[in-house]
């Protein structure tokens, strides 16, 4: 949870035409805690800025703030290529079997080696 730049926020909804508590209500929250955040009494999630930013059509990095959100992002977009970088060789995989470069034990092996990268990947957590 991470606390924001209020001018940036409040403007962006001011210039939506939105009150407080119709943001607040497009983002599940009551007036009161969308009030708190304008103010910076009260951090926002990431799920939060994500939705502001998409409500308000702003980019995340103009809510500030963004140290915690900026590494949660990092981590996320590393999680991303990991799993790209394992699909591709999941694809290069099937082509090596394709041409029968490979037997099926092999095939087979290596396939459940990258699956279980992919779930390990998966499951690990954000923080």
């Amino acid at each position: 949870m991470e606390k924001i730049k209020r001018v940036e926020l409040i403007e962006a909804r001011k210039a939506k035409g939105l009150s407080q508590k119709q943001l607040a209500k497009q983002l599940f929250i009551g007036q009161s805690a969308m009030s708190k955040i304008e103010n910076g009494s009260q951090p926002i999630t990431l799920e939060q800025a994500s939705k502001l930013t998409k409500l308000l059509k702003i980019k995340i990095t103009d809510l500030g703030g963004t140290s915690k959100i900026g590494m949660e992002l990092n981590e996320l977009k590393a999680k991303l290529n990991k799993v790209l970088e394992i699909d591709l060789q999941i694809a290069d995989l099937l082509t090596q079997a394709e041409k029968k470069e490979i037997d099926f034990d092999t095939f087979h092996r290596r396939l459940q080696y990258f699956e279980g990268l992919k779930r390990e990947n998966n499951e690990r957590e954000v923080v």
